[in-house]
């Protein structure tokens, strides 16, 4: 069984920086270190991620082999940025999304854009928040929240099962 690490808004953040770890001591690791059972993935999957630039973890250094997907979980790992073009906090930072995008393998590493997303259609919240506030204040919001979760989890799943 294998696991892959992913993560919703701030929650990017930790999963990019626990896949760095988990990647540096699969590369470090001796056959005589023991490791716990944890069998990770090559892919990472980011929902709603904006460039809170302080919070980034740079995993560019883990191309794969090709420009597609790796051979071997060793090699490399393949990211998967999911958005969605109404999202505020995205938005918000949109000036640092390049440089955002800089922290990841440069050519396995794909954007995909669920048009008219909100960042909370990527969660179920019981109460509003400020980034549901912001979305609705600036933009008319008619994307149900299951459709977008469809949506999303259709993409990733067509992602981890490449």
């Amino acid at each position: 069984l294998q696991w892959t690490l992913m993560g919703h808004s701030m929650g990017c953040f930790s999963a990019m920086r626990l896949c760095d770890h988990f990647l540096k001591r699969r590369r470090t690791s001796s056959s005589s270190t023991k490791l716990p059972p944890v069998n990770l993935s090559n892919k990472l999957v980011l929902w709603g991620v904006a460039a809170f630039l302080p919070f980034v973890t740079d995993l560019s250094q883990y191309q794969t082999s090709s420009s597609l997907s790796s051979s071997s979980p060793s090699d490399g790992l393949d990211v998967l940025l999911v958005q969605g073009s109404n999202d505020a906090f995205v938005e918000m930072l949109k000036s640092g999304q390049e440089v955002l995008k800089s922290y990841f393998p440069q050519y396995s590493t794909r954007e995909e854009v669920i048009v008219g997303g909100t960042h909370d259609g990527f969660g179920s919240y019981v109460f509003p928040t400020a980034a549901n506030m912001l979305d609705n204040e600036n933009i008319l919001v008619d994307h149900a929240v299951a459709k977008q979760q469809k949506q999303a989890c259709s993409i990733t799943s067509k992602f981890l099962l490449e």
